[in-house]
């Protein structure tokens, strides 16, 4: 009983159109149910198995995603029972509606109004066929056929539809999943290369940072340099004297001035180690990125593009950052020790001096 007509038919609110039929929207007045697996059959069952018929007759209209049971008792012509639906909505949702309805009859003419909405549809009866006037959003009319039906006949369609909203949740939810995959891969597509720069500009961080640390050590020796200097005039000097006195006082200023460059040089390697931890997170960074990327094109069942960067350019990239870590923590490690040293030495030359000028 399908009908490719779109149908706009007024129910408990209003129908939307759609490419196979009807389609409710619900006012908050009218009976109606959302569930995923949840059928208005029990709703049918309770209702209308008080007739001695168990298998009760009325009307149906049906498609894939609707069904609808119009089932009434004509007394003098006098119509009284109740209209039941099942619906597949857009979000791919099962849901029911239900509302009494009463009418009039009078030869093949036929009305029926939803009590639950006050909406009135008139059609007429021709054998088997109920043919109602469902008003369209557009504003014109189109006739919908239902078939004379049983409630077996309504389970069933209701049954299919309950499938139906199984199958298109199920293709929603697959679809959905691939979209987020394509979106994760081209995320990763755009992640690996840029994981790349990252490491490439970290490696030129730690070459900069040895270097400036080099050119204070350069600077350190010059100030220890001028701290022995100093010391050795003093020596040369009468002990005691006020101006060798002053003379020793300058070589401990030369010797704090040792003092700052290695203070220098510490934050020198604090921003070293910085970098340094910066350039393993971004080769780990790589490395993940690199392999989720090809996991999730694996599962979409595509080919990572030939332009993205092979796992030869990752091993690459990944050895060569290891490389210049080594490399560049050893000179700094060395510079730090050499720092230390000259420390040292230039606090024995003041204190050499100090206590030769006081003697």
């Amino acid at each position: 009983m399908a009908n490719n007509k779109s149908m706009a038919l007024v129910f408990p609110a209003f129908l939307l159109l759609t490419g196979c039929g009807m389609h409710v929207a619900t006012s908050s007045s009218g009976n109606n149910t959302q569930g995923k697996g949840t059928s208005s059959i029990t709703n049918v069952v309770s209702t209308v198995n008080n007739s001695a018929n168990s298998d009760v007759s009325g009307y149906v209209f049906s498609d894939p995603k609707i069904a609808v049971f119009i089932q009434y008792t004509n007394s003098g012509g006098q119509l009284s029972g109740t209209l039941y639906e099942d619906y597949e909505d857009n979000n791919n949702q099962f849901q029911t509606y239900n509302s009494p309805i009463t009418g009039e009859i009078s030869g093949s003419s036929i009305s029926i109004t939803l009590k639950n909405s006050d909406n009135t549809l008139t059609g007429n009866l021709s054998g088997d066929t109920l043919n109602l006037a469902i008003p369209q959003s557009d504003g014109t009319i189109q006739n919908f056929q239902f078939q004379r039906g049983t409630l077996t006949t309504y389970n069933q369609d209701v049954s299919n539809i309950q499938s139906t909203v199984s199958s298109d949740q199920a293709a929603a939810q697959q679809a959905q999943q691939t979209a987020d995959l394509n979106q994760k891969l081209s995320e990763l597509e755009s992640a690996v290369p840029s994981d790349i720069q990252s490491i490439q500009s970290y490696e030129q961080s730690l070459q900069s940072d040895v270097k400036n640390t080099g050119n204070d050590i350069g600077n350190e020796r010059k100030d220890l340099a001028t701290t022995q200097s100093a010391e050795q005039s003093v020596l040369k000097e009468q002990a005691g004297n006020a101006q060798t006195q002053q003379d020793a006082d300058q070589v401990q200023q030369d010797a704090d001035q040792v003092q700052q460059d290695e203070d220098q040089i510490q934050q020198d390697t604090d921003q070293f180690s910085s970098d340094e931890n910066g350039l393993k997170s971004a080769v780990s960074q790589l490395q993940s990125d690199f392999q989720n990327m090809n996991s999730v094109a694996a599962q979409l069942g595509v080919t990572v593009p030939s332009s993205m960067p092979s796992s030869s350019d990752i091993s690459n990239a990944v050895d060569g950052a290891t490389s210049i870590d080594d490399t560049t923590s050893k000179t700094q490690a060395g510079y730090v020790t050499q720092s230390a040293n000259m420390v040292n030495i230039a606090n024995s030359l003041a204190q050499k001096a100090l206590n030769y000028a006081g003697s």
